[in-house]
């Protein structure tokens, strides 16, 4: 996650502009080998997100709903070692529907 701070101090920033706004934090897994089912480590992604949002942005709560899945609604190939690299991510979305993420994180 720490090459994604930049990222999410432009998500903090963003929440920060807009007290209304809430999103949608959605961590993945690569549904393979050791992370098959884990759907413990796909929580933990997300909260990881969440926790850094509400220590350094002082984002509430309540504004970030969290969510755990094995595979990403939009997953990479798991044939290879880079599409499960990639499967082991969080999504954070902007709207309660989920059609499109607004940004990913490894």
């Amino acid at each position: 996650m720490n090459r994604h701070f930049n990222l999410l101090n432009f998500v903090g920033q963003a929440l920060r502009e807009k007290p209304e706004a809430r999103i949608g934090i959605v961590g993945c897994n690569s549904d393979s080998g050791p992370e098959k089912d884990n759907l413990v480590l796909s929580q933990l992604r997300a909260e990881a997100v969440k926790d850094y949002l509400q220590r350094i942005w002082g984002i509430a709560a309540a504004r970030m709903l969290i969510e755990a899945r094995n595979l990403p609604a939009e997953p990479s190939p798991s044939d290879t070692r880079e599409g499960r690299i990639e499967n082991q991510r969080w999504n954070l979305f902007s709207s309660p529907t989920k059609t499109s993420p607004a940004s990913s994180g490894r």
